[in-house]
């Protein structure tokens, strides 16, 4: 198999590592959380495919003289695990590893504290393990061949160890095995891996299929064109990886790799002024994040030009403006955010954050009758907005004349 990954973007190290390796989002993850019950362990495993278990024993039940497992406390374990998935919600994952990993000490036969330990050690984070998520996983599906979900976990736990043949096996059996009733976000993740796999394959045409069903399931997903980009690079059509960088960077103006590839191509084709605009975007967006953890550690002042920056350069952003607003007021030039705030609102009068902040400093600066203001023009803006939109602070406001 050729190597193609050469088509990586230059994104935070750890970032790209955890997508290029399979991890995926909490987010996608939580798509789930109803599958595997919190409140789920018992120890009566699914029987395996082509019927029930014969001998009357579990698929873990040690064989004649050999020692019985100790007896496990199922009440602990549920308590554990629900404390365990309300943590992985938080986005909290090493607490929730803890918690899932006390719900498999007090019941070792909880099939589903098993499989979320194994989900929380694929998740993109500092902790990932995949070779522990793999045994975690793999004794949660002996326990009970049922659990369906597992296939997409072990999939991305092999896909990270360059495992691809085992990963793809997992990969069509969790889609086989989902059906159209599993949560799109999963069946999108397991189509959009299955399309790198050919992409690095060489197989063009299987990649775009592949993509083709994932942005059918999440066509929000600024991921899904980026690949698609790569894709159409390494074969040769450069207007169409074009077309799809500017499709993710629709999705997501600040989708970072999209501008690094799309500013790659641009300079390749001689269209150097677009390549340079796309090359300080990315140079902006990048002196953002620290290298090792992906999280915003720049002083106000350092993101307040940034993203300053970044909104002169591709005005459409409103991120970028927002959250210049938001260091502009961090650095007390309040009177500069509200400026930055009320232009952002005209150009977009459908972006709630924006109005919301405009809101805040009304009320910063003791000035209840433009809060009031700013809360009627959110109504108008937004017809269908409820007050339950707003903090519980502003909610007060939503009826004054």
């Amino acid at each position: 198999m050729r190597f193609r990954q050469r088509l990586a973007p230059r994104r935070p190290l750890s970032v790209w590592l955890a997508r290029a390796a399979g991890a995926l989002p909490v987010a996608v993850h939580l798509a789930v959380i109803g599958a595997l019950s919190c409140a789920g362990c018992d120890r009566s495993p699914t029987p395996p495919p082509g019927g029930a278990v014969t001998t009357g024993a579990s698929p873990l039940t040690p064989a004649p003289g050999a020692s019985q497992p100790p007896v496990g406390d199922p009440v602990l374990a549920a308590a554990e695990l629900a404390r365990g998935c309300e943590r992985f919600t938080a986005g909290d994952l090493p607490a929730a590893r803890v918690a899932f990993t006390a719900a498999t000490t007090a019941d070792p036969a909880c099939a589903a504290a098993f499989a979320w330990l194994g989900r929380s050690l694929v998740v993109s984070s500092q902790g990932m393990s995949f070779s522990r998520a793999i045994e975690s996983l793999e004794r949660a599906r002996a326990l009970d061949p049922g659990l369906v979900e597992a296939h997409l976990d072990l999939a991305l736990a092999r896909f990270g160890l360059v495992e691809y043949e085992a990963a793809r096996r997992h990969f069509t059996a969790y889609l086989a095995a989902a059906g159209a009733d599993a949560a799109p976000a999963r069946r999108a993740a397991a189509h959009q891996h299955l399309a790198i796999l050919a992409r690095l394959d060489g197989d063009h045409a299987t990649a775009r299929a592949e993509l083709d069903h994932a942005a059918a399931l999440a066509p929000g997903d600024p991921d899904l064109p980026y690949e698609r980009g790569l894709t159409e690079e390494e074969a040769g059509d450069t207007a169409a990886a074009l077309t799809a960088y500017a499709t993710a960077l629709d999705l997501e103006r600040n989708h970072l790799p999209s501008h690094f590839r799309r500013a790659r191509l641009l300079r390749s084709l001689g269209r150097s002024g677009e390549a340079q605009q796309a090359e300080r975007i990315h140079r902006a967006l990048q002196s953002l994040f620290d290298d090792s953890t992906g999280r915003d550690l720049k002083d106000p002042r350092q993101r307040a030009e940034a993203w300053g920056e970044i909104a002169a350069l591709d005005p459409l952003n409103r991120k970028a403006r927002f959250e210049q607003g938001r260091a502009l007021l961090e650095l007390d030039r309040a009177a500069e955010a509200a400026l930055v705030l009320d232009a952002l609102v005209r150009d977009h009068p459908d972006y709630v954050d924006a109005h919301v902040f405009g809101i805040d400093l009304a009320l910063r600066r003791r000035d209840r009758a433009d809060a009031v203001r700013r809360v009627q023009a959110l109504r108008v803006a937004l017809p269908a907005a409820t007050r339950e939109q707003l903090p519980a602070e502003m909610r007060p406001l939503w009826d004054s004349p």
